[in-house]
């Protein structure tokens, strides 16, 4: 997970303008894919972050965290929540890719 925290880290910075994070997890019956896009508003140091889905892409939900800079400063950004979890740095066109779309200006 160090390049996502690495990544993570430039966003903070100003360095990129966002961050793709895919995940995958595993069951049974199906592989769940999904994409995390990360952002953040230096003027409110508030850091936010939409996680995509093929079935989610038209409504996304947005989660939004204050004090971003300690946010990704002290938590361990792109830790898995499992650990049958794959989680993976991606770029906007493999994020288009991995929801099934043929181009998104929606992430």
């Amino acid at each position: 997970m160090g390049k996502c925290k690495d990544e993570m880290e430039k966003l903070i910075n100003g360095e990129v303008e966002e961050v793709y994070i895919s995940s995958e997890f595993e069951s049974m019956e199906t592989l769940s894919k999904s994409v995390q896009v990360w952002r953040y508003d230096k003027d409110e140091d508030v850091i936010s972050y939409s996680t995509l889905t093929k079935t989610n892409i038209n409504r996304p939900y947005f989660i939004k965290i204050k004090n971003g800079k300690n946010f990704v400063a002290k938590k361990y950004v792109g830790e898995n929540l499992t650990d049958d979890t794959k989680l993976k740095l991606v770029s906007k066109q493999e994020a288009i890719i991995i929801l099934g779309l043929k181009e998104c200006n929606n992430i």
